[in-house]
């Protein structure tokens, strides 16, 4: 049973294809992603005395290793025996997502295997460019002696179903391990960046893991390993909430102003009319239920659903899946006749990021013009 961490501390805070991609690096000050408010942190197992939380308390310096000070986890070779997959199935079928590519050898602790890893849900798709490991370091447990040794850091690309590996900064292709042989209690890791809401760090070694033996009662040798990652704070850092591009996608579609379209000039033309669609789509991907009703006309009617029936059902999804991830491209007016107009564009939708389990299709926004704005009449989601 994996553990689970919502965090509530920090700020506030998906595009075209692929959803996780490779990034010119942004130039927007960076935050500690692991810190803004709806967060979750997902480690395989957990206890009362060394907490995942205390992993995001901001505190990375501890004088003695004792209850509270960081997140502990045992590894003695059979961590998984009870719990996993048997040693005669393929564990490729049907793996979950957290624990996908890592455990084939887990008794060993061989290339494809890890002692544990740290996920992190971001809540919507971010810009992710470093992440920072801060292992134990006291006088009787020093970094060198009981840290972190071998890190893998990967990014999940919903577009392939698949974690990736990031590619370090210095360097222009991925690796099977990020990081080898680190002895600093300080852990940096500066790569590419990516844009995804999926980050995954895998601890491959530690620097007390000890390679043991058995040996079985009909005498065959088995080979395990025993060790203990231990960690007072880990920090994921990346872009502020405007560097999404989810604003950038549908603004991009938008026609220009300046430019003739052949469709008569009215006040609060085509920009207009994108600009509801925009906030719409923006208040869908951020949760933002008052946002999202304000782009809604009184008169709104779609699949026998009104204004009020749409705002509960959002209510509802909103509260049912609070980390799922929806994006919207390829925006465009089909049809404008003086206060009606159509808009269509492509979407993408997947309620639980950990099921590869995802919807797309065309989604068609019907308008009318109220006043001197633009609200939604109807939206209709329909498969391509």
């Amino acid at each position: 049973m994996w553990a689970v961490i919502v965090l509530i501390c920090g700020c506030s805070g998906p595009g075209a294809a692929p959803l996780a991609s490779l990034l010119t690096r942004p130039e927007t000050p960076q935050i500690n992603l692991s810190r803004v408010r709806g967060t979750q942190m997902i480690v395989p197992a957990a206890t009362a005395d060394y907490p995942p939380l205390a992993l995001v308390d901001g505190v990375s310096v501890m004088d003695v290793w004792e209850a509270g000070a960081g997140w502990e986890l045992a590894f003695d070779g059979g961590f998984a025996r009870d719990r996993y997959f048997d040693p005669a199935t393929d564990a490729s079928v049907d793996e979950p997502i957290e624990w996908e590519g890592l455990r084939r050898d887990f008794r060993q602790g061989k290339e494809q295997s890890a002692f544990g890893w740290v996920l992190f849900q971001l809540g919507r798709e971010r810009v992710v460019e470093s992440v920072t490991l801060h292992s134990v370091d006291t006088e009787e447990m020093p970094a060198r002696d009981y840290g972190v040794r071998d890190v893998l850091v990967q990014y999940w690309d919903s577009a392939t179903g698949r974690w990736l590996p990031v590619v370090l900064a210095d360097g222009d292709t991925p690796t099977h391990h990020t990081v080898t042989a680190n002895t600093l209690a300080r852990l940096a890791i500066d790569f590419h960046p990516v844009r995804t809401d999926l980050l995954r760090i895998a601890i491959r070694w530690t620097n007390d893991a000890v390679r043991k033996r058995s040996f079985t009662v009909l005498g065959r040798r088995e080979e395990y390993v025993e060790a203990t990652v231990r960690l007072t704070e880990v920090e994921v850092y990346g872009d502020r909430a405007e560097d999404d591009e989810l604003a950038d996608t549908a603004r991009q579609s938008m026609p220009d102003p300046d430019a003739d379209d052949g469709l008569p000039a009215d006040v609060g033309g085509s920009d207009a009319i994108m600009s509801t669609v925009l906030t719409y789509v923006e208040a869908y991907a951020a949760r933002d239920l008052d946002a999202l009703v304000q782009t809604i006309a009184p008169s709104y009617a779609s699949e026998g659903e009104d204004a009020d029936g749409l705002a509960k059902r959002m209510s509802q999804t909103f509260d049912e899946f609070p980390h799922f991830r929806f994006r919207v491209t390829d925006a465009n007016i089909e049809r404008r006749d003086g206060s009606l107009a159509v808009v269509s564009a492509r979407y993408w939708l997947q309620l639980n990021p950990l099921l590869a389990r995802s919807t797309e299709g065309a989604l068609i926004f019907g308008l009318s013009k109220v006043g001197d704005t633009w609200l939604i009449t109807e939206i209709r989601a329909e498969p391509l």
